[in-house]
């Protein structure tokens, strides 16, 4: 099957088993385990899979070579069974030296229900011999053997271990190695050097498609090896005439499908979002009301990373009799989840990305096409369990001629900020010559420096300053970081010169003499290697109004705890298109004049005076699973403030201003001030921007002169989302190293 002499092609199964769910357990809090599966039925299961005659071959072939790229369909079993052939192989060491088989997913929720899943096929409980670990969510213990993990957890770990290099492993597998996120990359590079110091370590890089030659030409010519999946064919259908429409063209499309093609059969519509697929099913099933009597019925299910759990647990359940299932989901569908029971796919070829902009500095979400890597993954959901159909919403001259071959990897197109945050404690000096697979575009990398000096982060010689290190041990955004250390501050220590919290908070515990008051003259050096332009000229002057130090900022770190960990959680609000207006009734209350981040200190707060109650989430449109998820952020980020010395110290209930100032301290570069005709101009990049309609501010009037901002979405116009009003005379002494003073 390979062209390539080091390259070896694995049996596949020939059994006729047709539910290869090695993914399909839904997501679950810290904690929560199913009961461990019947030996038998695990031992049925397992040699059904395609990956199961390949078992011996896949061992021999990992003892022989220290890296290895596996190539295996989705659906081959590779994920679930190749940490257990490993555990059983003897790569969880002995009782006298115990060791871990980690295996990275660039999701959380692929993480954690594998997890699931395999704990039960081994036959222990969660967080037992079988763990996961992603953000803010720890369910693994010193007993645990194989843990799956996100691929930004196993490189914070790396962060805080450079003494003894991830030890603890004997092999890494990095699944879904395809899918090329931005923590992945990096991750790449931080394992194949840490390879070089270890001799010891086995490195596996897992792949759903076939263009691994360029993975095993970065890690020094690995061996690739590859699994059969079973896949059957795929017919494949194209419109006639292209559609701008694609949300109305896929639910059309269900309805045909459903209308001419026989049970059983269910259908996968891919979509970019949450909002367009409660769009698509809120039609579905209106539409589903008016079948003909004599008409098959529709089950509509939905599946998207912040979906509540036992809700995505409906995917995988097979529809009653006489009914098809309609499964609406994100790309989290193409290759992290198997469902079984699908035989037609539809495909309007689009999904939705994070794309930054380093000229302006904003990150934007925008739809843009699938790569025909992605539509050929995506068509193939539909042959897995038999011959299938999958209806794409665009021309097949848009297939040739449009669509990208590959899909663009993450690093080309992302904000670089958190990883060069990353990458500076794992002790990297020189970014431009790090050994990326695909070197970032040379303006992110500088825009990444640039944003981390402003923020203090960074001294004027490239190292990390004392703030930057300690803003780098939070699993965050470098501004939600910042913003949290700032909120240890207040006006005191400010005042009396001290080099302390306060002057850390702005950046003055530089790596160099230079204080955060200084004009820099350049660059740090690494800035220097990357180009020579000086920050310093493109700091915008703004007016210093001397009031601005005299008033009295208390510390107010417990205050923007909660902030960032309702921050940290999506989807905290759920507004039904037939309730809207009781929703906005229930939630009333909560408005704060101040904008969003305060209006959600107050729902968090509300929410932990009512203990949580179920029903009281449900009385106020809150989705109460996000609300518990932030409370568990919340729990953790205390912890991590004691650790650092960051003392939980409160402003008190009435005040807005030390919260907001401390904001600020993180999120001065995405602040904008009003215009004329009402519209919004950003600081530093002068694009017009508007208040985004879910905003609690969008009808203030008068609207609020200056405010900051969490991020930029782009749809008819380009909308800021998450605002707050502040004080455009606090900039230069919240930024001094992003604003000069008139």
């Amino acid at each position: 099957m390979s062209t390539s002499k080091r390259s070896v092609a694995l049996p596949s199964s020939t059994a006729a088993a047709t539910n290869a769910q090695q993914k399909q357990q839904p997501m679950g809090t810290k904690g929560a385990s199913l009961p461990p599966l019947p030996r038998s039925q695990v031992a049925e299961h397992q040699r059904s899979l395609p990956i199961w005659p390949a078992r011996a071959a896949l061992l021999d072939a990992v003892k022989a070579n220290r890296t290895l790229v596996l190539v295996g369909e989705t659906g081959s079993g590779k994920t679930t069974q190749l940490t257990q052939y490993l555990y059983q192989a003897g790569y969880a060491g002995t009782l006298e030296k115990p060791q871990t088989i980690a295996c990275t997913q660039p999701r959380r929720v692929a993480a954690i229900s594998v997890a699931k899943r395999v704990a039960q096929e081994v036959g222990c409980w969660l967080g037992d011999k079988v763990g996961y670990t992603v953000r803010f969510d720890d369910c693994s213990s010193e007993r645990t053997r194989i843990k799956y993990m996100t691929d930004g957890m196993l490189l914070r770990e790396a962060m805080s271990d450079d003494t003894h290099a991830l030890e603890q492993y004997s092999v890494i597998v990095l699944d879904e190695a395809h899918e090329r996120t931005l923590h992945t990359d990096v991750l790449f590079a931080v394992v194949k050097d840490l390879q070089r110091k270890r001799q010891d370590l086995r490195v596996i890089v897992m792949s759903a498609t076939l263009d691994a030659q360029q993975f095993a030409a970065y890690f020094d010519d690995a061996r690739v090896v590859y699994v059969a999946g079973r896949q059957f064919p795929v017919d494949t259908f194209y419109l006639s005439k292209s559609t701008t429409d694609y949300v109305d063209a896929a639910f059309v499309a269900v309805l045909q499908l459903h209308q001419d093609e026989p049970l059983p059969g269910d259908a996968l519509v891919f979509l970019t979002g949450q909002d367009e697929i409660e769009a698509v099913a809120r039609m579905l099933n209106g539409a589903s009301r008016h079948l003909p009597m004599t008409a098959a019925k529709l089950l509509v299910c939905t599946v998207y990373a912040a979906l509540p759990s036992h809700q995505q647990m409906l995917v995988f359940d097979p529809p009653p009799a006489g009914t098809r299932k309609i499964v609406l989901a994100t790309n989290i569908a193409e290759t992290s989840i198997t469902i079984p029971g699908i035989k037609f796919v539809i495909d309007p070829g689009l999904v939705k990305a994070r794309i930054h902009n380093p000229r302006t500095g904003s990150d934007l979400l925008e739809v843009i096409p699938v790569s025909k890597a992605q539509a050929r993954q995506r068509a193939g959901r539909a042959g897995r369990d038999a011959p299938g159909k999958c209806y794409r919403l665009y021309t097949e001259q848009t297939f040739n001629e449009t669509l990208e071959d590959v899909t663009q990897p993450e690093i080309k197109r992302c904000n670089m900020a958190s990883a060069v945050l990353s990458l500076k404690a794992l002790g990297v000096r020189d970014l431009q010559n790090f050994d990326f697979m695909d070197k970032p575009p040379r303006d992110a990398l500088i825009a990444a420096l640039e944003h981390n000096y402003a923020l203090g982060a960074l001294g004027d010689d490239g190292e990390l300053t004392e703030l930057g290190r300690q803003m780098s041990e939070f699993p965050l955004e470098p501004a939600l970081a910042k913003a949290l250390i700032a909120a240890a501050t207040g006006t005191e220590s400010n005042s009396n010169g001290s080099n302390s919290a306060s002057q850390l908070a702005n950046g003055a515990g530089a790596s160099s003499s230079a204080t955060a008051k200084q004009t820099p003259s350049v660059r740090d050096s690494a800035m220097v290697e990357v180009d020579s332009r000086t920050l310093a000229k493109t700091r915008p002057a703004v007016a210093q109004n001397a009031t601005t130090s005299a008033l009295r900022r208390q510390p107010c770190v417990s205050e923007m705890i909660d902030i960032v960990s309702m921050l940290s959680t999506e989807n905290i609000f759920f507004t039904p298109s037939d309730k809207r207006e009781q929703a906005e009734a229930a939630r009333a209350p909560f408005r704060a004049p101040e904008g969003d981040h305060i209006t959600l200190f107050n729902v968090f707060k509300a929410y932990l005076k009512a203990k949580g109650d179920a029903e009281w989430c449900r009385s106020h449109f809150l989705n109460q699973r996000s609300m518990a998820a932030a409370e568990s952020v919340r729990k953790q980020l205390r912890g991590l403030c004691t650790r650092l010395g960051l003392a939980l110290d409160s402003c008190g209930e009435h005040d807005r201003f030390s919260v907001r100032y401390a904001l600020l301290c993180g999120f001065a570069s995405k602040t904008a001030v009003l215009q004329p005709d009402n519209s919004y101009r950003t600081t530093t990049s002068h694009e017009t921007v508007h208040i985004h309609p879910s905003s609690v501010l969008f009808q203030q009037r008068p609207p609020p002169h200056c405010v900051l901002f969490n991020e930029l979405v782009m749809t008819s116009k380009t909308y800021m989302r998450d605002v707050t009003v502040v004080d455009q005379h606090w900039l230069a002494e919240a930024a001094p190293r992003l604003f000069s003073s008139k």
